[in-house]
């Protein structure tokens, strides 16, 4: 069972749904889904904390392709006129995958909503009843996000607003020009939408990447060097207890105030007789 719906935090399962959903990565022009190979991009390609992916048909080896996929990913094809995936943009837009995607999203909020606190303290004061239709909670409760700016929820509700344009707008255009005009307005739609997630993309990568592998970084010093003080804490702290059990060998009643001011004196310790009596433990 997937994990409940959180406002803040992709769930696995969500972050799964959506990478399928947009379907990037690095795929040949004519391809089958089910013969396709996925390899990791070559060593020298520098994809910082991007995971797109590079995939072969397996079908279409001869001797003249390249064992080494790695290396295949530079390499034209000039006998099929099929150009080397190094030149393919891999971020892709599928439409009908990324709506489906952000629908199951408001879904699944609408279920975490009526978990909350909130949501049953209003149907006890009357203001509405379980029976409502889905536009009054809509109004009622999916507004509200809006109160949270460039929360998971707020980002959810905006792409779901505008993709409901873009649906509408499809549509009208259909009624008045028919299905060939509406073609060509689906594929600008969608190479539209991939001009603006490259756009974003580019920002991203070269403005706040940097600084988010800098962050990562620190962080990982940070947690290495917290748990090396830890464990130097630990290793002092069971010195203090050895010398507190001789104490109460010698005075078993003595509290550990007590025994921590002796041993504070015996072993010349910086730290207050309150701080050591803190880690003391009798055994």
């Amino acid at each position: 069972m997937p994990a409940l719906y959180d406002p803040s935090v992709f769930t696995e399962e969500e972050r799964n749904r959506f990478f399928a959903a947009l379907n990037d990565g690095f795929f040949g022009q004519r391809f089958d889904p089910a013969n396709l190979d996925e390899v990791a991009l070559p060593a020298r390609v520098e994809a910082g904390l991007l995971k797109h992916r590079a995939f072969y048909d397996w079908t279409a080896s001869t001797e003249s392709r390249s064992d080494d996929k790695t290396e295949e990913f530079w390499v034209d094809r000039d006998d099929t006129e099929e150009p080397g995936l190094f030149r393919l943009c891999p971020i892709n837009f599928e439409f009908h995958l990324i709506e489906s995607y952000f629908l199951k999203q408001k879904a699944d909020f609408f279920e975490y909503v009526m978990t909350t606190d909130e949501y049953k303290q209003e149907l006890e004061t009357g203001k509405f009843s379980v029976d409502d239709d889905d536009e009054r909670l809509d109004t009622k409760f999916y507004d509200r996000v809006l109160d949270k700016t460039y929360s998971k929820t707020w980002y959810e509700y905006h792409i779901n607003q505008q993709l409901s344009l873009i649906k509408d707008s499809l549509g009208a255009v259909s009624r008045l020009h028919g299905p060939d005009q509406l073609e060509e307005v689906a594929f600008i739609t969608t190479t539209s939408a991939k001009f603006g997630r490259l756009i974003e993309q580019y920002y991203w990568k070269f403005i706040v990447e940097k600084a988010a592998i800098r962050g990562d970084k620190v962080s990982k010093a940070a947690q290495y060097g917290g748990h090396l003080r830890a464990s130097k804490q630990k290793q002092v702290h069971a010195g203090w207890n050895s010398a507190a059990r001789a104490v109460w060998q010698e005075n078993p009643t003595s509290s550990k105030m007590t025994v921590a001011s002796i041993i504070k004196k015996r072993l010349k310790l910086a730290p207050s007789a309150k701080h050591i009596s803190r880690v003391l433990t009798r055994s």
